[in-house]
């Protein structure tokens, strides 16, 4: 995303007002036929490994993950200031 934390603000600010960001929604893809949600966590930590061992069960490929570029997903940015609380609080 080239957007700096302003632009993102204002972006989520828009899309929780006129309701499109439920169009983000979904969690439906992830479930099974029986509506059950599985899921595997794979800690950061040890995302390379995990991932490997991960795609190894399923007896897929493990790919040579890419370093990740800092930038918005950043340790910098924090999540609440991406939101108007007068908006969310209502």
């Amino acid at each position: 995303m080239r957007a700096g934390p302003e632009e993102l603000a204002k972006a989520l600010d828009l899309a929780i007002g006129d309701g499109s960001i439920s169009l983000a929604r979904n969690i439906d893809l992830y479930r099974g036929t029986d509506g059950h949600l599985a899921a595997r966590v794979l800690r950061y930590s040890e995302l390379p490994g995990a991932l490997h061992r991960f795609l190894a069960e399923l007896g897929a490929p493990a790919p040579v993950l890419p370093h990740a570029k800092k930038g918005l997903m950043a340790d910098t940015l924090d999540p609440r200031g991406c939101f108007d609380r007068t908006r969310l609080l209502g």
